[in-house]
């Protein structure tokens, strides 16, 4: 829900009992801002 609300869509990989996100802004060509907010948001429900 986090991601839907900013508009963001990560690649999410989830196998057995881990998950793996990976957060880039491919408009930006990389690591934007947006996807370090979106980190600090996701780090907070982990």
């Amino acid at each position: 829900m986090l991601a839907e609300r900013a508009n963001h869509h990560p690649e999410w990989f989830n196998v057995y009992n881990k998950v793996a996100i990976s957060l880039t802004t491919h408009d930006a060509g990389g690591i934007s801002e947006r996807d370090f907010k979106l980190a600090q948001e996701i780090a907070k429900l982990v």
